[in-house]
């Protein structure tokens, strides 16, 4: 948060304003982690060797699309003998195939985001969508594209605010704790705040009270990335039949989410 510095003492760092302060270990530049201090627990997280998760990707966090038209048998042994999943995506868009949503890979993930806003299965997989097929990555940026096409049909004439005060929602949430494998309470697991360690070794500092500066700089600092597709990682990007998601008919795509800081 502007307005605050810090100062090494000894083994600790001393983070500060003129009107309060909070000691921490030194310890927290070196690793993401939650550290206690006066009784708050801070998240905290380092960009010193290159810019962490705000969300990390897994199998769970994966998300199932239907392709239509339906690919023939030999489209979808064409297209996943490509080398990679960009590739595929490529050749859908070029060939006018569409994706649809149809759901989570995971109930629990699924869970997690509807008891954030019920709409939010829905607006990650526009999200992802747009990052695919747009080529557009940065979160503000995602957040525009959702509101100018609308895909969830809000009333954006009366209020335009609809997609980013829920994505901020979401992303306010993956920092202080949501996951997509573990079942989430909305207890945050860092009742301080959040601090962040810039490459430039600058430090910012986010108390839980500056709300709106919290979820706006994660809204303007972070992007949509793209994790290992390998199926031993998260296992997404090849064409998969409807036995393969449990479904009754059609061919299916999975994309995977993860989000990652940026300057």
């Amino acid at each position: 948060m502007t307005g605050y510095y810090y100062n090494i003492e000894n083994n600790n760092v001393r983070v500060h304003n003129d009107n309060e302060y909070v000691m921490l270990p030194k310890s927290l530049f070196d690793f993401s982690k939650t550290v206690q201090s006066n009784g708050a627990i801070y998240r905290s997280l380092s960009h010193l060797e290159g810019y962490s998760t705000l969300f990390n990707a897994s199998k769970n966090s994966n998300i199932i699309f239907r392709i239509f038209p339906q690919l023939s048998q030999s489209d979808i042994d064409k297209l996943n003998y490509f080398g990679s999943y960009g590739d595929r995506f490529k050749w859908l868009k070029n060939n006018k195939y569409e994706l649809r949503f149809i759901k989570l890979n995971s109930d629990i993930f699924t869970s997690n985001l509807e008891l954030i806003d019920s709409g939010m299965p829905k607006i990650v997989s526009e999200m992802v969508l747009c990052k695919t097929f747009s080529g557009k990555n940065k979160i503000s940026d995602i957040s525009i594209d959702l509101t100018e096409n609308n895909p969830c049909n809000y009333e954006i004439d009366l209020n335009p605010n609809f997609y980013e005060y829920k994505i901020k929602r979401l992303l306010v949430d993956a920092a202080l704790g949501m996951k997509a494998g573990k079942l989430w309470t909305g207890n945050f697991n860092a009742t301080g705040g959040y601090i962040a360690v810039k490459q430039d070794g600058d430090l910012l500092c986010y108390h839980i009270y500056n709300w709106n500066d919290f979820q706006t700089y994660l809204f303007n600092h972070t992007k949509i990335d793209s994790p290992d597709s390998s199926p031993n990682r998260c296992d997404f990007g090849r064409i998969l039949t409807a036995d393969e998601v449990c479904e009754k008919e059609g061919t299916f795509i999975k994309i995977n989410f993860q989000i990652r800081f940026i300057s």
